[in-house]
């Protein structure tokens, strides 16, 4: 049963990874369009007394979220690739685990610095990408980071209890 939850969230995982990379390619799109169409984007900013800079400043965050959380998605189908096997303690799991508390810790960043940037400008509510609700709320990624980093833990300790206990018998 565990098997067959493990291998259907590692398909999720993968179609996941790649909606998040369509997405960071159609907010990519609009960026262009921004750049295209900078007379009348210029217009609108003017009237909030808003730079231009900060337009595409706010679009390449987002992309950069995006594209981390395509790469979330790809690190964890080795993990649950590995459980569905029942190879608890592989290798490639203690590396993707680590890799996504780096991933985590860099979404956390980006949020942090893009939500400076918007407060120092008074925006708010401008996407769920850069915080969840208001400036410096941070917990869902926090969590996030907490999760991937204790799974870490657990998989690497696990690996080496596992190894001692074989060069033992």
């Amino acid at each position: 049963m565990a098997s067959v939850v493990f291998k259907g969230l590692s398909i999720i995982a993968y179609i996941a990874q790649y909606f998040f990379y369509v997405l960071a390619g159609i907010v990519a799109f609009g960026g262009m369009c921004f750049l295209v169409f900078k007379p009348m984007v210029t217009d609108v900013l003017i009237e909030f007394k808003l730079p231009y800079w900060l337009l595409i400043w706010l679009t390449v965050m987002a992309i950069l979220i995006l594209i981390l959380y395509g790469l979330i998605a790809r690190y964890c189908q080795p993990i649950f690739k590995n459980l569905s096997q029942e190879t608890y303690f592989a290798k490639t799991s203690i590396v993707s685990s680590l890799r996504l508390v780096w991933i985590f810790a860099l979404i956390l960043t980006i949020q942090f610095i893009s939500n400076v940037t918007l407060y120092y400008f008074a925006i708010r509510n401008v996407s769920d990408l850069f915080s969840q609700s208001s400036f410096g709320d941070y917990r869902l990624n926090l969590v996030f980071l907490l999760i991937a980093f204790t799974g870490h833990l657990i998989l690497k300790n696990g690996r080496a209890a596992q190894e001692d206990s074989e060069s033992i018998i």
